[in-house]
């Protein structure tokens, strides 16, 4: 599958060739993870670098 493009950082989505898609990133993410009954949703929040 393609990268996904609009962000800094590069990252890439695999297809495991089952019921999973995998997500590698550079840079750090917040995952949320919802949904209901029928389906799930996943939001991937990236983390700015800067000063702590």
């Amino acid at each position: 599958m393609a990268g996904i493009s609009g962000t800094e950082s590069s990252s890439e989505v695999m297809d495991s060739g089952g019921r999973a898609l995998k997500l590698q990133t550079d840079t750090p993410h917040l995952v949320n993870i919802g949904g209901d009954r029928l389906s799930t949703s996943v939001t991937l929040h990236p983390i700015p670098q800067g000063n702590i």
